[in-house]
């Protein structure tokens, strides 16, 4: 096996236009070995300065979020011209993968999950918009590309945001530069280009929850131009019309996390939380962890064993059931 510093490369599970991305172990003294996905940067971007220094920002900002609902950035490696991120290694399933899974079984998620999930996303943000600076000062963070293939469920059925590449802050002049993220899930004013903040990241966690509970993608089967239009002026189905069963109360506040205009919004992070904790629905987050652990253990067991990307890693698994069984008991 390759080593990159202390780190040995066990596999290669996702590569791109940016870098490659590998499943790697951490060597320490007297047999000590931690598992980590390591980022690797292709080496043309590795030469380019200004794309060194941006990868070195993302590091250093991302770094300082310690939170249970964040996927760590645990250390930024150099060897000679060589640059690797190393990445917590979320063992489990990405959103966008859980949902096209379930669209594939003609099942939709169960609403005390997907409000669970929700609550999960909005408990990282949370904690990720109030950061402060080593003395106290915000940092003004906005993670810009909350989206499905960014949010994780692992094996235990915990909910993880990754990727903060597009993250910007007082340090990396919040809301004067183009905001990164999938035009699906941004905000309206992001999509314009437009000064955006914090509850720019509440729309998007709005559109994540209504893909939940829709059990579709939303503009699904629409041309660029026709979702680049509906993104800027935030034209999303009402929900009640897809599922009409859904409590009214939940109706309400996905309209709310959904306005065009931030000011109609929630004000944060925490009043979003909260009211998504008055509703008489996902009020039983164990039973929802085990919800999820259960079909993400039974995607594993489907995979066979199968590499995919770190945002979709498979493992195989000792499991009985399958998973026609899990959705047939869990959903």
């Amino acid at each position: 096996m390759e080593n990159f510093g202390p780190y040995r490369l066990l596999e290669r599970i996702a590569s791109g236009g940016m870098g490659e991305i590998y499943r790697a172990k951490r060597l320490g003294a007297a047999g000590f070995e931690k598992v980590v996905a390591l980022k690797m940067v292709l080496p043309e971007h590795a030469r380019d300065a200004e794309f060194v220094q941006a990868l070195i920002d993302e590091a250093k900002l991302a770094s300082r979020l310690t939170h249970g609902n964040i996927a760590q950035i645990l250390d930024l490696v150099q060897v000679g011209e060589d640059w690797a991120e190393v990445l917590e290694f979320v063992d489990g399933i990405d959103l966008f993968r859980l949902e096209r899974t379930l669209e594939q079984h003609e099942r939709r998620l169960g609403v005390d999950e997907a409000v669970h999930i929700g609550k999960e996303i909005l408990i990282g943000l949370d904690y990720v918009h109030r950061a402060t600076d080593d003395g106290g000062t915000p940092l003004g963070l906005v993670h810009c590309d909350v989206a499905p293939a960014n949010v994780m469920i692992n094996k235990g059925g915990e909910v993880k945001l990754l990727d903060f590449g597009t993250a910007v802050g007082h340090s990396r002049t919040l809301g004067q530069r183009a905001p990164g993220g999938k035009i699906r899930y941004r905000a309206p004013e992001q999509v314009r280009g437009d000064e955006f903040d914090p509850r720019s990241d509440l729309y998007s966690v709005g559109v994540v929850l209504w893909e939940l509970l829709a059990g579709e993608r939303i503009y699904e089967s629409m041309s660029l131009e026709a979702i680049v239009e509906a993104a800027r002026t935030a034209d999303v189905p009402p929900i009640a019309g897809i599922r009409p069963e859904l409590p009214e109360g939940l109706v309400r506040v996905l309209k709310r996390a959904l306005q065009a205009d931030p000011r109609y919004r929630y004000p944060h992070a925490a009043a979003f939380l909260r009211a998504l904790e008055d509703l008489p629905v996902g009020r039983d987050p164990a039973r929802s962890r085990h919800v999820l652990s259960e079909i993400v253990g039974a995607l594993r067991a489907d995979d066979g064993g199968s590499n995919q990307p770190l945002n979709a890693v498979t493992v195989a698994e000792e499991e009985s059931h399958s998973l026609e069984d899990v959705l047939d008991r869990e959903l």
